[in-house]
Parts: structure tokens; C-alpha cells; sequence
């Protein structure tokens, strides 16, 4: 597994055994990402892919 990148570690996990809902974090200037793949990251572990989107986000000014 994999530390959360630029500060994104979220602050929002909604979940049940089967599916994982929501994952993210509350900001001022928020993007939605709605992924198809089956992303490993937990609410204190990241993964690859979230490691991603958490470099997007930074990269263009985004904090949520």
C-alpha cells in the first residue's frame, strides 16, 4: 500500500462489505472522479491510482 500524496488523505469513506461508495476529502475548490477500476486505496492507505489523482488535484489547484 501506498501514503496519501500532497496532503489528500481523506476525511470522507462511505462503505459496506461489497462496494466502496465515496472516498475524498472536503475542500474549497473540489473534483469529482467516478472510477470503474478495482482501486485497493482505504481511508489511511492509498493506492496507485489514487496516488494519481491526488498528483491532478495538486497539480491543478484543487484541495478536495
Amino acid at each position: 500500500m501506498y501514503k496519501w500524496k500532497n496532503g489528500f488523505e481523506p476525511d470522507i469513506c462511505d462503505k459496506d462489505e461489497q462496494c466502496r461508495y465515496v472516498l475524498g476529502k472536503k475542500g474549497n475548490k473540489t473534483m469529482i472522479c467516478i472510477g470503474a477500476n478495482p482501486s485497493v486505496a482505504k481511508g489511511n492507505k492509498s493506492d496507485k491510482t489514487m496516488n494519481n489523482i491526488c498528483s491532478i488535484l495538486a497539480n491543478n489547484g484543487y484541495d478536495g
